[in-house]
C-alpha cells in the first residue's frame, strides 16, 4: 500500500518540479541574451561602438548653448566625475560628432575632468570621461589618447585597455559616417578686436572662431568633424572620396590692397588627422595681392596661386595647377575650380563637366546650349553653376567698390537663379552678402547665402520651401565686404 502511495505522489508531483526546472532555465536564458547580442553587435554612424569589454556611458562634452541638447547621448550628466568607482553597465546608442549649437570648448579645458580622474586613480571615470570625448570629435582626441603622458596611468588601467580595444570600432564608424552625410564646414565668426591695445593687426582680418571640415548629418542633427582643429585655418575642405581634409592656414589683410600672405597648406586624414603627405606652400615667402584657387576630383587635390604682378584686376592670371596630394610640380589641369580663397573669405565657384563661359553666356558644349549671362568680371568675380537634373543653377556674386559718392562704398550682393531646359530663368534668392552651390548625388543641392545654408531636395524649387541648415553649417567661410578707400 505504502509503495502505491509513493509512486502515486511522484507521478503527481514530477511533472510540476519538471516545468518549474525548465521556467527557471529559460528566465536565466532571456535575461542573458540582451547582454551577449549587446556584445556581439556591430557599430553603425551614429551609434556607440561595443565589445565584449565594459562600455563606459558617455557624456556630453563642452558647454551647450541655452537650450541646447545633444542628441540620443543616454547620460546628460556635467562637471567632474564621481571618486567612487561604478560598475560599467552597457551603454545604449549614442550619436557621433556634436550638436551644432553646441560652443566648441578648447581642448585642455575638455580633457580637466579626464585629468583629474586619473589624478583620484578613478579609471573607471576616466575612461568614460574620455569615450565621451571620442565620440564627439575623434580627429582632435584621438592622438592625445595615444600619446599624452598625463593619461599614460589611463591607458595602462584595465578600463583604458579596454577603450582601447573598442577604438578601432569607433573609428571604421566614423568613417562610414563621413561617407553618409552633407559635406559641409562648422563655422564660427572670430570674436570682435578689442579696441585698446596692439594695432598690429588691424588691417587684418582674424581667422574664424571655428572653422572645421566634416559632415552634417540631418536625421540626427549631428555635425562629425574631421580632421584636426586647426587653429589660424582660413579654409578647410573634406575630400569624401579620399577621406582627407584639405587645410589653409594664412593671414588675410584688408589694407589698403588687399592680401592673402603666409600661406601654408595641408592635407590632413579626416579620421586621424595626420598629416597624409608632405605639402609645400603654394608660393614660399610671397606676400601681395593673391587669390588661391583649389580643386578637389576623386580625392586628388590641386590649387593654384593668382600672379601677384598682374596688370589687370579684372582678369586675373594664375600659375598651373599643383597636385598637393603628391606634390608632382605644376601642372595643367582640365577641370574647373571648386573654390576661391581671397581676403575677404572664400566661395565656390566654377561650371559643370561640359560646360564652360564664353563671353556673356554658359555653353554646354556637347549640346550648343546657351545661357545668356549679363554679369560683368570687372562687378561679377565670382560665377558658378551646377545641374540638377535638367536645370542648371547659377550663382552670380557682385563685389566691387562704388567710388560715386563721396565715401566709396562696398557693394557685396548675390543673386541665385534656376535655368530650366528651355532657358526659363526663376530668381531663387538675392540679397546682400555672397552665394555658394553644391550639388548632391541624390539630385537635391545646398545653397548658402551670406551666413545661412539650406538643403533643396530634388522636389523642391524654392528658396522658402527649402530646410534651413543648423546656425554655422555652411558650404563656404561666408564673404564679408571689401574694405574700401578714398584716393
Amino acid at each position: 500500500m505504502a509503495w502505491r502511495l509513493a509512486l502515486g505522489w511522484m507521478v503527481a508531483v514530477l511533472p510540476l518540479l519538471t516545468g518549474a526546472c525548465r521556467q527557471a532555465v529559460a528566465a536565466e536564458s532571456s535575461s542573458t541574451t540582451p547582454g551577449l547580442q549587446q556584445r556581439t553587435s556591430v557599430a553603425t554612424p551614429g551609434t556607440a561602438p561595443s565589445t565584449s569589454a565594459p562600455v563606459v556611458q558617455p557624456r556630453t562634452v563642452g558647454t551647450s548653448l541655452a537650450g541646447a541638447t545633444t542628441g540620443a547621448v543616454p547620460s546628460q550628466t556635467g562637471g567632474t566625475s564621481s571618486s567612487a568607482p561604478s560598475s560599467p553597465s552597457p551603454a545604449g546608442p549614442a550619436l557621433l560628432g556634436v550638436n551644432p549649437a553646441q560652443a566648441l570648448q578648447d581642448t585642455e579645458s575638455a580633457l580637466q575632468p579626464v585629468r583629474a580622474a586619473v589624478g583620484r586613480k578613478d579609471f573607471i571615470a576616466a575612461a568614460r570621461d574620455i569615450e565621451a570625448l571620442l565620440q564627439a570629435d575623434l580627429p582632435r582626441f584621438v592622438s592625445l589618447w595615444a600619446t599624452d603622458p598625463g593619461l599614460a596611468p589611463l591607458r595602462d588601467s584595465e578600463p583604458g585597455r579596454a577603450l582601447a580595444a573598442r577604438l578601432p570600432r569607433l573609428e571604421a564608424s566614423w568613417r562610414t559616417a563621413l561617407t553618409q552625410g552633407l559635406p559641409v564646414v562648422w563655422w564660427k565668426p572670430a570674436a570682435p578686436r578689442s579696441e585698446e591695445g596692439d594695432d598690429s593687426g588691424a588691417f587684418t582680418t582674424p581667422p574664424p572662431a571655428v572653422l572645421r571640415a566634416g559632415v552634417y548629418l540631418p536625421k540626427q542633427g549631428r555635425f562629425v568633424p574631421a580632421g584636426p582643429l586647426e587653429p589660424g585655418a582660413i579654409t578647410a575642405r573634406l575630400s569624401t572620396d579620399r577621406a582627407s581634409v584639405l587645410l589653409v592656414r594664412g593671414a588675410l589683410g584688408l589694407g589698403l590692397t588687399s592680401m592673402l600672405t603666409d600661406l601654408e597648406v595641408s592635407v590632413r586624414d579626416a579620421v586621424t588627422g595626420s598629416p597624409m603627405t608632405p605639402v609645400r606652400s603654394p608660393t614660399p615667402d610671397y606676400r601681395g595681392p593673391q587669390a588661391l584657387q583649389w580643386s578637389e576630383v576623386r580625392g586628388k587635390w590641386a590649387f593654384r596661386v593668382q600672379n601677384g604682378d598682374q596688370t589687370n584686376p579684372t582678369q586675373p592670371q594664375f600659375s598651373g595647377w599643383r597636385d598637393v596630394a603628391t606634390e608632382s610640380g605644376h601642372r595643367n589641369r582640365s577641370v574647373s575650380a571648386q573654390g576661391e580663397l581671397v581676403s575677404e573669405g572664400s566661395v565656390l565657384i566654377g561650371f559643370p563637366d561640359g560646360w564652360m563661359r564664353d563671353g556673356g553666356k554658359l555653353v554646354e558644349q556637347s549640346t550648343q546650349r546657351s545661357i545668356p549671362h549679363d554679369t560683368v568680371p570687372a562687378k561679377h568675380p565670382f560665377l558658378q553653376a551646377v545641374t540638377v537634373g535638367d536645370a542648371v543653377w547659377v550663382s552670380s556674386v557682385e563685389s566691387w567698390c562704388d567710388a560715386s559718392t563721396p565715401e566709396p562704398t562696398s557693394i557685396l550682393r548675390h543673386v541665385v537663379e534656376r535655368v530650366a531646359r528651355d532657358n526659363k530663368r526663376v530668381r531663387i534668392h538675392e540679397g546682400s552678402g555672397g552665394a555658394s552651390l553644391m550639388s548632391l548625388p541624390d539630385g537635391g543641392l545646398i545653397i548658402q547665402v551670406d551666413k545661412e545654408a539650406r538643403l533643396v531636395p530634388a522636389n523642391v524649387t524654392t528658396w522658402k520651401a527649402a530646410t534651413a541648415l543648423p546656425e554655422g553649417v555652411l558650404l563656404t567661410t561666408p564673404l564679408q565686404p571689401k574694405v574700401c578707400h578714398a584716393l
